[in-house]
């Protein structure tokens, strides 16, 4: 049976990035007793494999060919705090959709998926299905820590990681990374 994979764009843990965005998501883990999950922002998703290996080994085509288009690193720029209505789309950093669509695009040719339109790249906060009020009263607590040099939030990284996501969040795990 093929297990789901996502791919993952991570801060470097000794980033303030990292330490930022995972201060907020155990926060609100424990305020609100939403999930708990490591800081990311999900480049593409899903990819079907059966082993780990297989599905490393689908990412290091998918790396080659963002090389193609001379991706040697990928940057998240974030520009605001969002809101949605689905649950792994709750409440998170808006990324300001530059190349990372164009690298996302890439991700759904090499792997004949349909375009997740629209991609919204985000780093998630919290996971969960609250009503419109909470989801604001969350936004403004979240904006009120906000550093105002954005780029604190921000990260580059050269790593994609490739994380087994078919369960629940406390079941997900690192199968692995690729290097641009």
């Amino acid at each position: 049976m093929s297990k789901k994979y996502s791919l993952w764009l991570c801060p470097s843990q000794d980033s303030t990035a990292f330490s930022f965005i995972s201060s907020i998501i155990n926060q609100f883990a424990q305020s609100i007793n939403s999930p708990q999950f490591s800081p990311h922002l999900t480049l593409f998703s899903p990819i079907r494999a059966d082993t780990d290996k297989e599905a490393l080994d689908q990412v290091v085509e998918y790396a080659n060919k963002l090389r193609e288009h001379e991706f040697t690193d990928l940057s998240v720029n974030i520009v605001d705090v969002g809101t949605g209505h689905r649950f792994h789309h709750c409440l998170f950093l808006e990324e300001m959709r530059g190349p990372l669509v164009d690298a996302n695009s890439i991700a759904c040719k090499h792997w004949a998926a349909a375009s997740q339109s629209p991609y919204r790249p985000h780093v998630s906060l919290v996971y969960g299905e609250y009503d419109t009020e909470k989801l604001n009263s969350l936004q403004r607590q979240v904006r009120a820590m906000l550093p105002t040099d954005m780029a604190q939030v921000s990260f580059k990284t050269n790593k994609i990681y490739v994380v087994e996501t078919s369960g629940a969040c406390a079941q997900w795990y690192i199968a692995g990374h690729v290097t641009l």
